[in-house]
């Protein structure tokens, strides 16, 4: 008696783990499809409350920014849509090692120079939700 290689429920099981791979692949595949874009995010520029610049944040896009009136502050937009305080002259550097900021609600500050750097999302409201500086 001859053994035949794979039993009528062998062949059974494979197709079926076969056919939910497919399924589950398949699935991934749309649900890739269906993310949403990324929000486009501005980032604005504020001296004592007031702001001075708005900037789209694109990826691809690389330059020095010098704020009007504060030449010791120097900020940078990056390749990969962030940006960040370069340089200033405060004694603490705080601004400048707070790092990139590209996602909106991510701020930095630059307290001794009175700049404020705001993210966020080009769809939202421009109401100001903070203050900074002294009195005006």
């Amino acid at each position: 008696m001859e053994r035949a290689f794979a039993k009528k429920t062998d062949i059974i099981i494979v197709a079926f783990i076969l056919i939910l791979a497919f399924v589950g692949w398949y699935w991934i595949y749309l649900r890739q499809k269906e993310q949403p874009k990324k929000p486009e995010v501005n980032a604005t520029i504020f001296i004592k409350n007031n702001p001075i610049i708005i900037l789209p944040l694109k990826e691809g896009e690389e330059r020095d920014i010098e704020i009007p009136g504060k030449e010791s502050v120097l900020l940078h937009l990056s390749n990969d849509g962030s940006i960040f305080f370069k340089k200033s002259n405060c004694p603490d550097q705080v601004c400048v090692k707070q790092g990139k900021l590209k996602i909106s609600g991510q701020s930095a500050a630059c307290l001794p120079n009175e700049v404020f750097i705001k993210v966020e999302s080009a769809e939202e409201d421009d109401t100001e939700d903070f203050a900074i500086g002294g009195r005006n």
